[in-house]
């Protein structure tokens, strides 16, 4: 009798069987846990935010525009009774109204939302470097070194600055969308992001230029699928058309206003040597970030800024032209190039107070990344001393992140840091002068603004610096606060110079009733309420003119006058100090009113 051996099982999977399947399974998951690590170390990086107020510019965004959002569109078509700036940011500022809406004026909640959309940038990093066909290890610490870079907190800790954040975060988007074949689903992304892109900060109007750079990448490097490598083919041109077509709208809703011209006579020798200094300071702050420059009021034309444009051009011609230069190390080095150019605008038109800036190299910080990703996949297997030298810089400049976030903790710190690193600017001595005065600190206060005015500020500076003293003076030298309103408004027009002129008539009003010369007290009662008015002429929801014409209403005995005025101050700010107070006298006047029906 025979016996029949069992069949045996091969250890080895048939081709075509699970095995492979598993390893991609496998491979999704490992990438799935690395995002969500990306993601996390970027929200612990940066947690140490959280607890930090409102600086710089974020009281002015939220109280001048932000408070008065009627709703989300607002944000796109915005009343003309909103002071305009010359810039258009609708999609950063429809974030400013949620946060408004969630938190109000908690600035933990504002804070919470840039740090995760900063940490979802570090995971769109890493799926982008994973679509232009890096290996993971080497994508995981590009999307670390983009979360980590020392220049960040300027766009993450600094509320004003999360355009940044809101821009790149739609770009990435645009470009991985526009990295896959070509699909009616992925082109649609492709256009929506780049019209996002656009509207959360100009610099989002480059995703056109960054799909069309798209080209210059090796087709078998790019993570597309077999299976539709060769039936829909990725198409960079169609993508760079729809992506320009996807930016179009953003320049039709852009109001005319917020244009930023360059004025062409100003094109000169000393242009050029101000772009080639703003290049160097970009090659600075993105591969040698050391020291910390929130304001820089020049762009600095130095022999090292000029030095290291020269390195940076020469470098970047290299690794363009070189001839075994890799697709990816190109389009990286285009990224940070494009990246770069609108900042330019900056520098020609000459309308901010910081011609160059931290913040303004947000974008390019991702071609950056990926630079270190290329140089990362020099290898096969990267050397362990190459990763450990990789894992000591990502930790360093961790370290050196979360040490620059405390300088943004409120005003105060920020502007006494500032004017510790550049004691002859007069702006920054302007701004710690407000912070002095929110603290209380009002002879301190008084000594930075005489410091500001007598460091030959330009007009807008002495201006604000002048309103700003005065309003501390106004209890203290009537006569010198008068006249430095009254020099602000030489100036030009200006609502808190004329409101300032309104307390400084009051007051004296005050005084003269106190002597019983009530002639003279309601001769400068009649000067204040006019100041008041020619105030609340120029920005009609300026609260605190309401807030002072009501007491001056009131004083003068027009008790209904002044009813209404205290409960428009209500209307337009009842969450402020001034607000309750308003509330408060309005409840005890109308009350009064009610019992006296023939009072004015």
């Amino acid at each position: 009798m025979s016996t029949r051996r069992a069949p045996q099982r091969s250890s080895a999977p048939p081709v075509g069987g699970a095995a492979p399947a598993l390893a991609a399974r496998a491979s999704a998951r490992d990438a799935w846990l690395v995002g969500v690590a990306v993601f996390i170390v970027g929200v612990l990086a940066y947690a140490n935010t959280l607890g930090h107020g409102f600086v710089w510019d974020d009281p002015i965004w939220l109280e001048q525009k932000i408070r008065f959002y009627r709703g989300p569109l607002d944000a796109f078509f915005e009343p003309t009774f909103m002071p305009m700036r010359q810039v258009y940011r609708p999609l950063s500022q429809l974030t400013y109204w949620i946060d408004q809406v969630l938190w109000w004026r908690n600035s933990f909640g504002f804070h919470l939302t840039s740090v995760v959309l900063h940490a979802a940038n570090g995971v769109l990093v890493l799926a982008l470097a994973r679509a232009l066909g890096f290996a993971l290890v080497p994508a995981a610490v590009a999307a670390l070194v983009f979360l980590v870079h020392p220049i960040q907190p300027e766009s993450v800790a600094w509320i004003t600055n999360r355009v940044d954040a809101v821009a790149t975060l739609f770009v990435i988007v645009a470009l991985i969308a526009a990295l896959q074949p070509a699909t009616g689903v992925t082109l649609a992304v492709v256009a929506l992001a780049s019209f996002l892109a656009a509207a959360g900060k100009e610099t989002g109007c480059v995703v056109p230029a960054l799909v069309l750079a798209t080209l210059l990448l090796d087709p078998r490097t790019v993570a597309t699928s077999a299976q539709n490598a060769t039936a829909r083919a990725r198409r960079p041109w169609l993508a760079a058309a729809v992506s320009a077509l996807g930016v179009l709208p953003y320049f039709f809703l852009r109001p005319r206003v917020a244009g930023t011209g360059i004025d062409p006579s100003t094109l000169g020798a000393d242009a050029l040597s101000r772009l080639v200094g703003s290049f160097g300071y970009q090659v600075e702050r993105l591969f040698f970030p050391v020291g910390f420059w929130p304001y820089l009021a020049h762009v600095p034309m130095d022999g090292r800024t000029l030095a290291l444009a020269a390195a940076g051009a020469l470098a970047a011609a290299f690794a363009l032209l070189a001839p075994d230069a890799s697709g990816r190390r190109r389009f990286a080095v285009l990224w940070i190039l494009i990246a770069a150019a609108l900042p330019v605008i900056v520098v020609l038109a000459d309308f901010s107070s910081t011609p160059v800036a931290e913040h303004r190299l947000y974008l390019a910080t991702v071609g950056l990344a990926l630079l270190v990703a290329v140089g990362l996949s020099s290898w096969a297997q990267p050397p362990r001393a190459v990763m450990a030298a990789a894992a000591f810089g990502v930790v360093a400049l961790t370290a050196v992140t979360v040490d620059r976030n405390r300088f943004w903790r409120d005003d105060l710190t920020l502007w006494t840091a500032v004017t510790e690193r550049m004691s002859t600017e007069p702006l920054p001595y302007l701004n710690l002068g407000l912070a002095l005065a929110d603290a209380k600190r009002s002879d301190e206060a008084v000594a930075a603004y005489r410091r500001a005015l007598a460091l030959t500020p330009s007009d807008i500076t002495r201006q604000r610096t002048s309103i700003n003293l005065g309003l501390l003076l106004v209890e203290r030298d009537l006569d010198e606060a008068e006249r430095l309103f009254t020099e602000a408004l030489a100036v030009s027009p200006h609502a808190i110079a004329h409101r300032g002129l309104g307390m400084a008539a009051g007051k004296r009003a005050q005084q003269a009733a106190a002597a019983g010369d009530a002639v003279t007290a309601a001769r400068y009662r009649e000067r204040a309420r006019a100041a008041l008015e020619r105030a609340l002429g120029i920005n009609p929801r300026y609260y605190q003119a309401h807030f002072t014409l009501a007491s001056v209403l009131y004083e003068s005995g027009q008790y209904r006058a002044a009813l209404a005025a205290y409960q428009r101050v209500v209307e337009l700010a009842g969450d402020t100090p001034a607000g309750r107070n308003a509330a408060a006298a309005a409840a005890e006047l109308g009350a009064w009113l009610a019992a006296h029906p023939e009072a004015p």
